[in-house]
C-alpha cells in the first residue's frame, strides 16, 4: 500500500513540568546535568511517570498477566484511521464507526488536555468498548489521560479493550484536528512496562 499525503499533523502534548498528570502518578521534571569529563556537553536527566503526557496503554496497565509495551504489535500502530468527533459527553455505541475501520481517534472537547488535572472528562462506555471489540477495532485513542471516567468502581473500558489486545493511547492532542480519515504513525519507547510515552502523528 502506497501512502500519498500532502499535510503532517503533530498530535502529540509537548512535555513539560506543568503537564497534567492522573492523580498519584509523578509529575514530569527535567534537571540538566553535567559530565565532570566534558564540561561542554549537554546532558538531562527527565523524571516522569509513564502514562504522563501522550501515551499508549499496554494491557500489562490492567491486566495482571497482560502482554507489556514492547510487545504491543507495531502494525497496530501505523496504518489508515478515523477520528471521530463524538455526539454526546462520553464515548456511547453510536460514535463508533462501522466495521472496517481498524483504527479510531475520539474527538471529545470537552475539556482540553491542559492546565490542571481535572476530573470531569469524557470517557468510552462500556457498551462503546464491547462495540469497538466486536467490530474488530484494533486500535483506539482519546484526547484525555483516560479512557475510563474518574470515579470508575471498575475500570470497564481498559478491561474489555485490552483485554482484547486492542492498544490505547490517551492524551492526543485533537483541538486542531477535523474529523474524517487520515493515516495515524504512533510510536512509543520500545520499554518493557506498562505504558510508554508516544509520539502521534496524522497524515493527510
Amino acid at each position: 500500500m502506497k501512502w500519498e499525503y500532502s499535510k503532517i499533523q503533530d498530535i502529540t502534548w509537548n512535555l513539560n513540568e506543568n503537564t497534567p498528570i492522573y492523580p498519584g502518578d509523578t509529575p514530569f521534571s527535567m534537571e540538566h546535568i553535567g559530565n565532570e569529563l566534558k564540561p561542554y556537553i549537554k546532558l538531562t536527566k527527565i523524571t516522569m511517570g509513564s502514562h504522563t503526557g501522550t501515551h499508549m496503554d499496554a494491557p500489562f496497565h490492567m491486566l495482571e498477566n497482560g502482554f507489556k509495551s514492547h510487545e504491543v504489535p507495531i502494525s497496530n500502530l501505523a496504518g489508515p484511521v478515523k477520528v471521530v468527533q463524538i455526539s454526546g459527553r462520553n464515548v456511547e455505541p453510536e460514535d463508533v464507526p462501522d466495521e472496517g475501520c481498524e483504527r479510531v481517534l475520539f474527538k471529545t472537547s470537552t475539556i482540553p488536555y491542559s492546565g490542571k488535572f481535572r476530573s470531569t472528562f469524557s470517557f468510552i462506555s462500556r457498551e462503546a468498548a464491547e462495540l469497538i471489540v466486536e467490530r474488530k477495532i484494533k486500535l483506539v485513542g482519546i484526547d484525555y489521560l483516560s479512557i475510563d471516567k474518574y470515579d470508575f468502581k471498575e475500570p470497564d473500558a481498559h478491561w474489555i479493550l485490552l483485554g482484547e489486545g486492542i492498544t490505547v493511547i490517551e492524551a492526543l492532542d485533537l483541538r486542531n484536528i477535523d474529523p474524517g480519515d487520515y493515516i495515524l504513525v504512533a510510536l512509543p519507547l520500545n520499554v518493557s512496562t506498562d505504558a510508554a510515552p508516544c509520539r502521534a502523528i496524522l497524515l493527510s
